[in-house]
């Protein structure tokens, strides 16, 4: 009963968050578990506790959540609408072949858990599906820090490879890769060494001398070695989706989600039993990381000596520094600076001179709104980054400031009063294109002119 309201609350979720109203997605949540909780004690106390009564207090919480998600559409403080009248059939096509990767993972993710969970219970027993029932559910802490990194490469490389930025691109998987060195890493140690403490929690201690608990502490040990496997995996998948490559990270995801992991547990629980079984986790994310390597290799025809060489970017991928500006600002004073050398810069590769007026433009009137509504502590600052890509000019304008609020960008241009933020007007309309992403607590403007 629960579905209708999970997959439109999943979907409405992503444009709060495009919106930057982050404090509706919180209260959603907290909804949600209100609900939960409140109607969990009321099946207990009042209704016998049965399964059906609690399934449906689960049911009831989602619905919640999705009703204070639609607070906003039904109250009109929405850049977005909800319209039936004007969806476009004709992009479902898009729509799946975008989606199909995401779908595949989850469709892996319904059939290997009856697979694996046939194989524990054949093998192992019940003790052995309790302790597999507390990895899948320490999971979700255990996993926090890869997914974490994964969703900022998702977002990052994203807008960096749109702006053919191979620097940001590798710096950003770099950074990625050392919080997996360190911090996941940590987390792991944490996991083996605190696996009886991880049992215990989940089964309780009067089973502290049970077989459930040491089969558990077993499971849960072997599961720290999958954990920096899985957290490069899980980057390099997301990695994927960034820059439109879904060739690769849809057979990643089969290899992931379904294929190496049922192949090893079977393989090796046929040889070493339930141990064999454990095993394979780390096993399987290990076979997944060289795969990627191997894809890095075929692609570079050579194997990769360094990060550059697993960017997995098409040929003639790139701007040369020549063909690039970049200034940080921090003052009104770098802001008229950069206003200056941008001109320069287009002038000096022959650009014709009403461009280079749009550009100086551009980075005046972005860096005085920053200045002015944007910063309120000395902390903060802006990067004005301009590339000459193929005969297009892409001006990319990030700070650190304010969020820029949608909902009031959009009123801008539904005023009648057509001196109503002349600067930002005249902005669009000497644009070909533009795009506002808030991603990290940066503001990161993309225009090309």
């Amino acid at each position: 009963m629960g579905v209708p309201a999970i997959v439109m609350g999943n979907i409405i979720v992503i444009f709060m968050q495009l919106e930057g109203k982050f404090k509706n997605v919180s209260l959603s949540v907290f909804a949600t578990i209100a609900v939960n909780l409140a109607g969990d004690t009321f099946n207990i106390f009042y209704m016998g506790g049965d399964m059906f009564g609690m399934g449906f207090a689960t049911s009831l919480s989602y619905y919640a959540a999705l009703a204070v998600l639609m607070y906003n559409f039904i109250t009109g403080n929405s850049v977005f609408k909800l319209s039936i009248s004007n969806l476009r059939w004709q992009e479902t096509k898009e729509l799946i072949s975008k989606g199909l990767p995401k779908a595949t993972r989850r469709l892996c993710n319904i059939f290997r858990p009856i697979l694996i969970n046939h194989l524990v219970l054949f093998i192992g027993g019940t003790f052995a599906m309790s302790a597999l029932s507390v990895q899948n559910s320490a999971t979700d802490f255990l996993d926090l820090l890869g997914t974490c990194c994964a969703d900022v490469v998702a977002l990052m490389c994203g807008i960096f490879y749109g702006e053919e930025n191979e620097d940001e691109l590798s710096e950003t998987l770099c950074l990625s890769f050392k919080y997996v060195l360190f911090g996941v890493t940590a987390i792991s140690l944490l996991c083996l060494f605190g696996a009886k403490g991880i049992a215990l929690f989940y089964l309780g201690g009067s089973m502290s001398n049970g077989t459930a608990v040491a089969m558990t502490v077993l499971c849960m040990q072997f599961y720290a070695f999958r954990l920096p496997f899985l957290a490069f995996n899980e980057i390099y998948m997301n990695y994927f989706q960034a820059i439109g490559d879904v060739k690769r990270a849809h057979i990643l995801s089969i290899c992931q989600r379904l294929v190496y992991l049922v192949a090893s547990a079977f393989i090796l629980g046929y040889f070493f039993g339930i141990v064999g079984v454990w095993a394979a986790f780390p096993v399987s994310e290990l076979l997944l990381s060289c795969t990627i390597v191997i894809m890095a290799a075929i692609h570079e025809k050579r194997f990769p000596s360094n990060l550059k060489q697993m960017l997995f970017l098409p040929s003639g991928f790139g701007v040369a520094d020549e063909y690039r500006f970049r200034k940080s600002i921090a003052t009104k004073e770098d802001v008229i600076s950069s206003s200056e050398l941008a001109f320069d810069f287009c002038k000096r590769h022959e650009l014709s001179k009403k461009r280079a007026v749009y550009v100086s433009l551009c980075i005046e009137e972005l860096g005085m709104n920053v200045l002015n509504y944007g910063f309120s502590t000395k902390n903060q600052s802006a990067e004005v980054n301009l590339s000459l890509v193929k005969n297009k000019l892409i001006l990319r304008f990030r700070d650190n400031g304010s969020a820029f609020d949608l909902t009031k960008w959009f009123k801008i241009f539904r005023s009648e009063d057509p001196a109503s933020h002349l600067g930002i007007r005249i902005l669009i309309g000497l644009a070909k294109k533009v795009s506002y992403t808030s991603t990290l607590d940066t503001n990161n403007v993309l225009i090309e002119l």
